[in-house]
């Protein structure tokens, strides 16, 4: 039988196992001790990636022309410059002012639920400036699917190792407009 250790990273998550080589445990225990005098005792990754905060991420996303996300969508289908400037006034106004200075991985799904969640009660400015306007809630629907969207690329880029929007729900909309079905007229 061979002993193993285990550690925790700085994020406070639990690393992989690591053999320690040792077949009795005070002998293990010896061996993880010198590990740790010597500052080994958790193994450096050589490809460990920098994790950029949401800012930083968010940096070039949704200009037409330069987002990684963008290009390798066009490659697949159409995609207006609509949809990029629906991303970009969603990143300005509502993610980046929310989530800019936080690292990547230390966004949490219950942090995104309940930023989502405050829409219905947030105002802005009306376009004539002399009152304030609630946001709708599709308003705050489009900012959590650009979110999504952006933390799904972060997951395939291994910045993060899950999105937490993954089980948050949209929220539920009132602001639909009604549908009416024209019928003949009963007297």
């Amino acid at each position: 039988m061979v002993f193993y250790y285990r550690t925790y990273d700085e994020n406070g998550q639990r690393l992989c196992g690591h053999s320690t080589g040792q077949t009795t445990r005070t002998a293990a225990r010896e061996f993880c001790n010198r590990l740790n005098r010597d500052g080994k005792l958790i193994p450096q990754k050589q490809d460990r990636i920098a994790v950029p905060s949401f800012a930083e991420f968010a940096e070039s996303w949704w200009d037409f022309d330069t987002c990684p996300y963008l290009k390798s969508r066009k490659g697949r289908r159409s995609i207006s410059k609509g949809y990029a400037t629906h991303g970009q006034y969603a990143v300005k106004n509502h993610l980046v002012p929310t989530f800019g200075d936080r690292r990547l991985d230390t966004i949490s799904a219950a942090e995104v639920d309940q930023w989502l969640t405050s829409f219905p009660g947030r105002t802005h400015p009306s376009n004539d400036g002399k009152s304030l306007v609630h946001y709708k809630t599709s308003t705050g629907n489009l900012a959590f699917k650009i979110l999504k969207i952006m933390l799904n690329y972060a997951v395939k880029q291994k910045f993060i190792k899950a999105n937490p929007c993954k089980n948050v729900k949209l929220l539920k909309t009132s602001d639909e407009k009604e549908i009416h079905i024209l019928t003949t007229a009963t007297s």
